[in-house]
């Protein structure tokens, strides 16, 4: 049996989309590839709820490289889960590229894989992000180089990675953290209406609602707005609605707006496959590596973002929909909701994430990168 470490900056029961992607994917490892999996935590104060996770998971007493190097002891592989904030408050964990580095180093049999997350940040010469970026960048560059295979979620990704390394770098969205629904068990889809849902984080769900304010005003004057669903932690209607519901209300009319905050993922999962568009502010560029997007096409809920020019290998217009909120685009998307297409591009979604974002996917695709 393979053994393998991953190394996480967070685990359940903590939920931050990275250490509870690395637990999912270390129980598909172990069911399909029968490979035993430890976890190796950044986070020093990270605690385990007692009998909560299937796995050994040990957290660093302290975040340096002499740490690091004691935790992985004689490990012959190792994954590397990185989003360079989650191992630095300002994402450059110098001390983490080189502890991987010593380790690496000290056996010419060990294997590094990396699955990048993310890459570095980038903003204006006011913010932080504008001076950290070069160092930022650094860290990756040689992270990549120390590796001996790596991993992204998106094309865009990849070809970044290329350009330091090239022929090292596969691509691998992200599969969604809430269970898929059979499409056969969804309800048919209306043609008189549909019922929208915006899911994740309530900063994320703001975004979605004013990124497609002009669409919803629309649909709401049409009369073909069924119902609008926030659904995530946080989420709240009643008097002291949530930051998104509190917009909605002041769109579309309140009567129709319902909100499910901190669910099981079933019941999220079972209110995605309710919806029949979600509404995304992504970017196409990143959709592979949006959870909420993937549950989404999981659920066979048609997914609708702004633009469409860098969504491949998804194609708008088959997987998925793009509505700028200008006449144009709004009076096409009420084309599709009233011919019935909708259905047709929902099954299109939901074999696409089933075909290249599942968990045994993802499994199938680690497995074969940890020999060479």
């Amino acid at each position: 049996m393979t053994a393998l470490v991953h190394i996480t900056p967070h685990f359940p029961p903590q939920f931050d989309g990275l250490g509870d992607y690395a637990h999912l994917l270390a129980c598909q490892l172990k069911t399909d590839h029968a490979i035993e999996t430890r976890f190796v935590v950044s986070d020093p104060e990270w605690r385990s709820a007692a009998g909560a996770n299937a796995f050994a998971a040990e957290a660093l007493l302290e975040k340096s490289s002499d740490a690091l190097l004691r935790a992985l002891g004689d490990a012959p592989c190792v994954l590397l889960h990185y989003v360079g904030y989650g191992y630095h408050s300002r994402g450059v964990p110098l001390w983490l590229e080189r502890g991987l580095r010593r380790w690496k180093n000290a056996s010419s049999s060990r294997r590094l894989i990396v699955v990048f997350h993310e890459l570095w940040a980038a903003g204006p010469p006011w913010r932080s992000e504008f001076y950290l970026s070069p160092i930022q960048r650094r860290i990756v560059v040689r992270l990549h180089r120390l590796s001996d295979a790596a991993v992204t979620s998106t094309p865009v990704m990849k070809r970044i990675l290329e350009k330091i390394t090239s022929g090292k770098t596969t691509c691998q969205p992200v599969a969604s953290n809430l269970p898929a629904i059979p499409f056969a068990s969804r309800k048919p889809q209306a043609t008189d209406g549909v019922r929208i849902v915006f899911f994740g984080l309530e900063a994320s769900r703001l975004r979605s609602v004013q990124t497609h304010e002009k669409l919803l005003h629309a649909l709401h004057a049409e009369g073909l707005l069924t119902g609008v669903e926030a659904v995530g932690k946080g989420a709240r209607a009643g008097e002291t609605p949530s930051a998104d519901v509190k917009f909605l209300r002041s769109l579309v009319s309140p009567g129709i707006i319902t909100a499910s905050g901190d669910v099981p993922p079933g019941e999220a999962a079972a209110r995605l496959a309710q919806a029949d568009l979600f509404l995304s502010f992504y970017p196409s560029a990143l959709v592979c590596k949006s959870g909420a997007f993937m549950a989404a096409l999981a659920c066979g809920c048609v997914p609708v973002i702004r633009e469409a020019k860098d969504a491949a290998p998804l194609v708008e217009g088959r997987e998925l929909l793009a509505c700028d909120g200008s006449p144009a685009s709004i009076s096409r998307l009420v084309s599709l909701i009233r011919s019935g297409a909708l259905g047709k591009i929902a099954e299109a979604g939901w074999r696409w994430r089933d075909q290249n974002a599942s968990w045994s996917g993802a499994a199938r695709h680690i497995a074969a990168l940890l020999h060479p």
